[in-house]
């Protein structure tokens, strides 16, 4: 834990209290315990929001119907309108609200449900056993973008359908579009997502073709089939649909998979636990969730004046409900710093909450589960290199961009 580098009555706000500023994004939480303690509910002027660190604050916004989630309905110039982008114009599911955003959920919800997700262990079993015989023999490899970054992207390919053949170029532009979580991206990386964004949507109309002519058994077969259904979804919606899931869906769960076992690996008395009792791999998962979240923040928009703890929040302003400050609030976890694999109050608001409770934390929690159980197996040696860390610069997400671990 570093030391939070305010003092007297400077509370840190705006970009400080994004992964763009070095203090925040090498160790966000004695930052967010600064502004937890002095102001919960604080008003930061340079980015135009309100910024909530409060467990039950954030929880209650989270549930709440008087706040929602479609940028168009914020303020000009708020958070929500510059996170929002380009996509405020065509929002997908995550940026609608009901009834629009329980329509499209309602299409894919089968998918990710459960007794679906229990289905689906053998596969990824199958592909975290591959992405490690690819890593056989190395003395070392990058945690990121040869372990925890392969899974989840194989795991969404082969649910839309995605050929062997086609991976490569595939994960080249879900890579690249990950910086549609940035406001602030630079000239280059827009124009590598805006690349990236025209090769995804192609893909995805050949796709949508393809199993219109043949389906198979896949998600956009299903997507496709929901006309003949009679349930109504258009072209462009299945395609932004599948754009979503495999750019939002990949790098939470390999923050996910990464954070974990960045935290496992700095408590090695928790990682040896967890190889003597893998038995413990499911609470460990919820723990990791907890005291490092892959979305350090979501956002909320204020539908009419609403109290906010003290303060009065007018309609259209913006709120960004730190989960990070929420899943370390003293008030309801105890030590809420300390790492323990076997914690009783592991319960986080790490995959949000209400109606937009995230769809893919059933299978993320799988194939974190399966991935680090298993890593642990093949590699009983694995530390970290002492080659630094890259932490990634996203507003909103919390993870590694390059984590090197040593195997021997």
């Amino acid at each position: 834990m570093t030391k939070c580098p305010w003092k007297g009555d400077e509370l840190p706000t705006g970009s400080r209290l994004t992964a763009l500023d070095e203090t925040f994004r090498g160790d966000p939480y004695p930052v967010l315990d600064r502004l937890r303690s002095s102001e919960p509910v604080h008003r930061d002027k340079e980015l135009n929001r309100w910024f909530v660190t409060d467990h039950g604050i954030v929880r209650q916004v989270l549930r709440d119907k008087e706040f929602c989630v479609d940028a168009r309905k914020a303020s000009e110039d708020s958070f929500a309108r510059k996170i929002a982008g380009a996509a405020e114009e065509a929002p997908s599911m995550l940026g609608l609200d009901d009834p629009d955003h329980r329509r499209l959920r309602s299409f894919v919800s089968r998918a990710f449900a459960p007794n679906a997700v229990a289905a689906m262990r053998p596969r990824v079993e199958e592909v975290v056993a591959r992405v490690l015989a690819g890593l056989e023999g190395r003395a070392s490899f990058d945690l990121i973008g040869d372990f925890a970054g392969p899974i989840p992207f194989l795991i969404l390919a082969s649910m839309l359908g995605v050929e062997s053949s086609e991976e490569p170029e595939f994960r080249r532009w879900a890579d690249a579009k990950v910086q549609v979580f940035d406001p602030f991206r630079s000239h280059d990386a827009a124009a590598r997502m805006r690349e990236a964004d025209a090769g995804l949507r192609k893909h995805f109309h050949r796709l949508i073709e393809r199993r219109r002519a043949a389906p198979a058994n896949d998600l956009i077969s299903d997507l496709v089939g929901a006309n003949e259904r009679g349930e109504t979804l258009s072209r462009e919606e299945i395609v932004t649909m599948c754009d979503l899931l495999i750019v939002a869906g990949i790098v939470t769960t390999a923050d996910l998979i990464g954070n974990g076992m960045l935290a496992l690996l700095r408590h090695p008395e928790q990682c040896r636990r967890l190889r003597e009792r893998p038995d413990l791999i499911v609470g460990a998962v919820e723990e990791m969730l907890r005291f490092d979240s892959p979305v350090i923040q979501t956002g909320r928009i204020a539908t009419g004046e609403v109290a906010l703890g003290e303060h009065r929040v007018a309609k259209g302003d913006s709120i960004s409900l730190s989960l990070g400050a929420a899943n370390h609030d003293p008030l309801v976890y105890r030590d809420p710093h300390r790492f323990d694999i076997e914690r009783t109050d592991n319960h986080h608001q790490s995959f949000g909450g209400g109606v937009h409770l995230c769809l893919g934390a059933t299978l993320a929690r799988l194939e974190a589960q399966i991935a680090i159980e298993r890593l642990l197996q093949v590699f009983p040696l694995l530390r970290l290199s002492p080659e630094p860390m890259i932490r990634k610069r996203l507003p909103i997400l919390n993870g590694c961009e390059r984590l090197v671990v040593l195997t021997r």
